[in-house]
């Protein structure tokens, strides 16, 4: 039971620290404005794993198949 107590805790003191963070102004939304590294590392983890997630189950298709060639066209 200690250990839900203090799992829960750690949840909500998270919680508590990003809106705090979205509240305090301090992230700069500006286009022209570099990102930090760990954003940088965030954004590039999260599409490499968004896409990997998605196209494991994909197969190519023969792309010399003249009946593909023909429904592309």
């Amino acid at each position: 039971m200690n250990f839900l107590k203090a799992a829960g805790i750690v949840i909500l003191l998270a919680l508590l620290a990003g809106v705090g963070f979205v509240y305090s102004g301090q992230f700069d939304p500006a286009a022209d404005a570099p990102h930090s590294r760990p954003v940088y590392w965030l954004m590039e983890n999260l599409r490499h794993r968004g896409i990997e997630s998605r196209v494991s189950g994909i197969t190519v298709p023969d792309l010399q198949d003249p009946e593909l060639l023909r429904s592309g066209a």
